[in-house]
């Protein structure tokens, strides 16, 4: 058997390695330095913020108690309240209050000049019930002669209904008094010509009022 060994080679550098025998290696280029004109390195462009960045998208499941009570549904009648737009309410007509006295309602003042007890008893009775309205003279001042027609006429324009349909002469704004074409109320009785409105009942001018007569002519 051969005993011999071969004998360990000294290392090589890479470079000599490679070459053929007899030649040197190549000068290495220059290693940039950070004294380089930065004019002269490519542009590169800035990176978006973070926030824009694409990312794996995640989607997050909310567990699901099933023993969680169940909402009560909304009644149709309240979302339909909300959905569709209410009426507004219709201003009422003013009301006298019932502790507004006669006095205050016949703003009158040659009215009021007739002592009570030389009242005509047609406005005695009208006396007794509530006013409905506030009433004032139009045209000429009030003349309380004769008492039976007049004084009668000033209480019932105050206490008394409004027609069904205004007369002519009130519907030509040629009434008497203020507040409307006014009838005797229901329950009054012994009122002479009782068909007419007051304001034509005034300086009986009943004749010319163009309300439905009743028997009594």
């Amino acid at each position: 058997m051969n005993d011999e060994r071969e004998e360990p080679r000294a290392p090589v550098a890479d470079a000599e390695f490679l070459l053929p025998a007899g030649s040197t290696a190549p000068e290495a280029p220059p290693i940039a330095t950070a004294t380089a004109n930065a004019s002269d390195a490519p542009s590169v462009a800035p990176l978006p913020p973070s926030s824009s960045l694409p990312g794996p998208s995640h989607t997050t499941t909310a567990p699901v108690n099933d023993d969680a009570p169940v909402p009560a549904p909304i009644p149709a009648a309240s979302v339909a309240a909300y959905a569709e737009p209410q009426p507004r309410p219709q201003p009422q007509p003013q009301q006298l209050h019932p502790s507004f006295t006669l006095r205050g309602s016949i703003q009158i003042p040659e009215f009021w000049d007739v002592e009570r007890n030389n009242w005509p008893s047609g406005a005695v009775v009208l006396a007794s019930l509530p006013p409905q309205r506030s009433i004032q003279k139009l045209g000429a001042a009030f003349r309380a002669e004769p008492t039976e027609w007049n004084m009668t006429a000033a209480v019932g324009q105050c206490v008394g209904d409004p027609a069904a349909e205004p007369c002519s002469k009130c519907r030509g704004g040629k009434g008497r008094f203020s507040g409307g074409c006014i009838v005797v109320p229901p329950g009054i009785d012994g009122l002479k010509q009782s068909w007419c409105c007051f304001n034509c009942r005034y300086q009986w001018q009943y004749k010319k009022c163009s309300l439905p007569k009743g028997e009594e002519q």
